[in-house]
């Protein structure tokens, strides 16, 4: 086995620190030696089911640990890991990707289970504690009586022959275009983010293990990326009872992780639970906390220099699924609005019309089974189409312009393309024209002119629920006739009724069918709107869409 896998780095942890802890949660710990255990009993138990290198597993649950284990298996195996998070919808996963993929079975728990029935999918599941009798149908992963050692040894012989050329995941990207992007990852993709971002951390490996916040979902890549990071450095992986914006600051500081890999959403909320638990207090986090790794989206500078002041260094780094690691802050350089520094084994340029592109070892191998979406992000050159727009200088320094291509990033970590979404708006009866906002937020909005509005140009205000309850009831009972079209992500929560049509700068039509919106104009135009629809202002409950509050975790609930 290549001593450059995600597989590796946790071998060589295990044989170093058997009895240090690789799991920390609350009331609970769990060492490598154990995990180790389950790993190989794990891979023992996909092949007695003649599942082997080479064959497809889908993954559809987000708890951290049973992740975890399955994903190390799967690297230790060869065995192809394809996860997707249960917020999507059963049939997207089975259509979109269980049968694209040919998987052999699913890894799912006792909720899933039940919403597969009947798919014709082999089903399997760890124990699930709450679950109130046997899932009929669903083989259950039985933890098997072995020894540490025993454990080692039987994954260094299923391991034999992996290494960073190999496919480790096909992991799917995209939201809203009714058939996934599926990024087809290898092994060297995921642990050249273990060499870049931790070089960059200063923390000794003997001693006390440094502990690494696990609250980004393990079924998408920027979890995964820090997952490969913590095992090359032998950390100890800090995971709280809620994930992402629903994660508890008063438990991340209580788990006290040295590196904090936290998205700018989850950076936000947990300034807000800050500011109201912890007033006039300065530090953030435990006292231990010594960097956070921002990346999946832009940042505020605000935010991160108020971290900064705290004394703990920001480390922001610039990637994708499909690229991999691009740039990275080097240590003590951090500058708001940059990237870092282009990575020494990436090449990136920007094109013509401003489009950075990139070449390096990370980069995908394509879009599984769509040579059509492969080619439309690849140009003659071979080299990966990010679009975004930026600059690179003389010294390599990365800078984020804004994005080419009309794409969202969900709070997820997949992908909404608008504009197919923004056509069935228009299609509606009642709406001219719509707009939909994302923003980095948790959902997204629609700013909307009814075919009866009057015409002000330039001047369009929010005509407010209150006033127009019946324009709004009207309204909000087709978007929930859309939404029961559209994936959880995808779906319309709140939405604004202007009094005029759009601004031209942001939005006109250039042709037969054919509309440009200008999202930045949009946002600055119209960020009274915008606010007011991300925010609790008064008589706003009219604006939400019939039934969405009950899809709507709690905290993405303004």
């Amino acid at each position: 086995m290549s001593s450059d896998t995600l597989g590796s780095y946790f071998l060589a942890g295990v044989a170093r620190y058997p009895q240090r802890q690789l799991v920390r949660q609350p009331g609970r710990a769990r060492t490598y030696a154990e995990i180790a255990v389950a790993v190989a009993s794990t891979v023992e138990q996909l092949r007695a089911r003649g599942i082997v290198r080479g064959d497809y597993v889908a993954c559809y649950l987000e708890d951290q640990v049973p992740n975890l284990i399955f994903e190390l298996a799967c690297a230790l195996s060869g065995v192809i890991a394809v996860p997707l998070s249960p917020l999507f919808s059963v049939d997207y996963f089975v259509q979109g990707i269980v049968r694209r993929v040919d998987a052999k079975a699913v890894l799912t728990n006792a909720a899933g289970a039940a919403a597969l029935a009947g798919h014709g999918v082999q089903l399997f599941a760890y124990p699930d504690p709450n679950a109130a009798t046997p899932l009929e149908g669903v083989e259950m992963f039985e933890p098997r009586s072995m020894h540490g050692e025993q454990a080692i040894q039987s994954l260094r012989a299923s391991a034999t022959g992996i290494g960073g050329d190999d496919v480790f995941m096909v992991q799917p990207t995209s939201g809203s275009t009714g058939t996934p992007k599926l990024v087809v990852r290898l092994h060297r993709a995921f642990t050249r983010y273990a060499h870049f971002v931790g070089d960059q951390l200063v923390i000794p490996e003997s001693g006390e293990p440094a502990g690494f916040l696990t609250a980004a979902t393990l079924t998408h890549a920027f979890g995964l990326h820090m997952l490969t990071t913590a095992l090359k450095r032998a950390g100890t992986l800090c995971i709280p009872s809620n994930l992402d914006t629903a994660a508890s600051l008063a438990e991340i500081r209580a788990l006290d992780p040295a590196v904090l890999p936290i998205l700018p959403r989850m950076q936000r909320a947990l300034l807000r639970q800050h500011e109201r638990d912890y007033p006039g207090e300065e530090r953030i986090f435990g006292p231990g906390a010594r960097y956070i790794c921002s990346a999946g989206g832009v940042a505020d500078p605000a935010i991160l220099e108020r971290i900064s002041k705290t004394g703990v260094e920001i480390i922001e780094f610039y990637g994708s699924s499909e690229a991999s690691v691009v740039a990275i802050t080097q240590r003590g350089r951090w500058r708001a609005g940059w990237s870092g520094m282009v990575a020494p084994d990436a090449d990136v340029r920007v094109n013509e019309d401003g489009e950075l592109t990139v070449r390096s070892p990370g980069v995908m191998q394509g879009y599984f089974g769509d040579p059509e979406a492969t080619a439309a992000v690849t140009d003659a050159e071979g080299r990966y189409l990010t679009g975004d727009q930026g600059e690179v200088t003389a010294d390599r320094q990365l800078r984020i312009l804004g994005r080419k291509r009309d794409v969202f990033n969900t709070p997820e970590g997949s992908n909404i393309y608008p504009g197919p979404i923004e056509q069935q708006l228009e299609s509606l009866p009642l709406i001219e024209a719509a707009v939909l906002v994302d923003d980095q937020r948790p959902f997204l909005v629609a700013l909307l002119v009814v075919q009866s509005t009057p015409s002000q140009e330039g001047d369009a205000k929010i005509l407010y629920p209150a006033a127009h309850a019946s324009l709004y009831q009207q309204i909000g009972l087709a978007l929930s006739e859309l939404n029961a079209k559209l994936e959880r992500v995808e779906q319309i929560v709140r939405f604004a009724v202007l009094s005029g049509p759009f601004a031209t700068e942001a939005y006109r039509v250039v042709g037969p069918g054919k509309i440009r919106r200008d999202r930045v104009a949009v946002r600055k135009i119209y960020a009274d709107v915008i606010s007011y629809l991300f925010g609790s202002a008064p008589n706003l409950d009219a604006s939400f869409v019939p039934g969405i509050e009950r899809r709507l975790r709690p905290t993405e609930r303004p």
